[in-house]
């Protein structure tokens, strides 16, 4: 029963506890959002994909840094699609942010489309993480730049890791290791001491 009340409230918001989730998740993820955008280094005119934007507000930084560019997003929640919108709406109504509902596994969009691409707080809610993480790298042009970024598990030896719903465990490492399986290289890994958590995230280029 709780897995369940989590997933409807962070995984795939949906109903009343998808609604609960999405308002606590704006503030909540803030600096986190904030320290992803940061480290993503956007130009004004870059194209930027956010999977799994949540209620938007790593979409709004975004759309601050890519000043004359795009910032387009893809989550599963039509929930969050309908927050982030809300938050987003002056750079929807600009063409400046776009929005769609899907997943991270499937992304519906060109090979090579965006300068950039990040993804805060949802690598525990993919079954495949190496899958997703390839699509990631399909949409990113030469050169371009992602980020995977959430918060880390410490462990008795003080290593970090993440855990996935589907009780997988990853440690820093291993999700360094998939990056460049999929075909990402100079992989960095920073980690933040923020309010609440120890964000880990990771830049990576292609």
């Amino acid at each position: 029963m709780l897995r369940k009340i989590l997933f409807d409230a962070f995984g795939v918001p949906t109903g009343y506890w998808g609604w609960v989730g999405g308002r606590l998740m704006g503030p909540l993820n803030r600096n986190i959002n904030e320290l992803t955008v940061d480290l993503l280094e956007v130009g004004p005119r870059d194209r930027v994909l956010e999977i799994g934007y949540g209620p938007g507000t790593g979409l709004l930084l975004l759309g601050e840094r890519a000043s004359e560019g795009l910032v387009a997003g893809i989550d599963p929640s039509a929930e969050m699609a309908r927050q982030a919108a809300l938050r987003n709406r002056a750079l929807i109504r600009r063409g400046r942010v776009k929005l769609a509902l899907g997943s991270a596994g499937r992304l519906p969009f060109p090979t090579g489309r965006f300068d950039s691409t990040c993804t805060t707080n949802t690598i525990y809610f993919w079954r495949t993480p190496r899958d997703d993480l390839a699509e990631l790298h399909r949409v990113v042009k030469p050169g371009g730049r992602a980020a995977v970024t959430f918060r880390g598990k410490a462990g008795p030896a003080g290593t970090l890791s993440v855990r996935t719903v589907f009780d997988a465990e990853y440690s820093v490492d291993d999700v360094a290791a998939m990056l460049t399986a999929v075909g990402f290289r100079a992989v960095e890994t920073t980690v933040r001491k923020l309010p609440f958590m120890t964000a880990v995230c990771l830049v990576a280029r292609t």
